[in-house]
């Protein structure tokens, strides 16, 4: 009976041990945020649109701290060093806020009133496709129960090299610039 307690005991302190070398060596992840870099208005108008970001929805598929990457044969795979900082929709939904309060027509308010605009978007596609950053948005523009422009938009970036550093650095362009477009739309 004490050789058993004695084998079990052993196993447990060279699990223990084994565990602690095999997390030394794993490498860390570097965290990445994307953050809007649009310009910002100087002056408000007089009269300004009110209007609601509501929350992003977004595919599963876009929607993971993993970066996405699929190749040219359809291939998925993940950046292997680096994650989101939090989930994508989180990090668009934040970029648009940033945007709306950042355009000169408009006065962002943080609830759904009457006569305010609301503006619902959807994260489809957040990934490097073959050698692009694709970003691809839908979204509806709402007043009073009305859908007054709605769409989707598509945005693609060469990606010059498959490296970590470059892909985060294309994918915040192109996010950046699908969000561009988007305030372009709704104005």
């Amino acid at each position: 009976m004490k050789k058993g307690m004695i084998k079990v005991a052993s196993a447990a302190i060279i699990g223990v041990l084994m565990s602690g070398c095999l997390a030394k060596s794993a490498k860390p992840y570097d965290y990445y945020e994307i953050t809007y870099k649009g310009k910002m208005c100087k002056q408000k108008l007089p009269v300004q649109k009110d209007i609601y970001v509501s929350n992003i929805q977004a595919l599963n598929l876009a929607d993971s701290r993993d970066i996405l990457i699929v190749d040219f044969k359809n291939n998925i795979r993940y950046v292997d060093d680096a994650k989101f900082v939090t989930l994508p929709s989180e990090m668009v939904y934040k970029t648009i806020v940033s945007a709306v309060a950042s355009q000169c027509e408009f006065n962002q308010v943080f609830r759904p009133v009457k006569g305010a605009y609301t503006l619902n978007t959807s994260l489809i596609s957040l990934q490097i496709n073959g050698d692009q950053a694709e970003v691809i948005l839908g979204y509806d523009l709402v007043k009073d129960a009305k859908s007054i422009k709605s769409g989707v938009i598509k945005n693609h970036i060469f990606n010059p090299d498959p490296s970590t550093p470059t892909i985060l650095k294309y994918l915040d362009i192109s996010v950046n610039q699908t969000i561009e477009k988007l305030m372009d739309e709704i104005r």
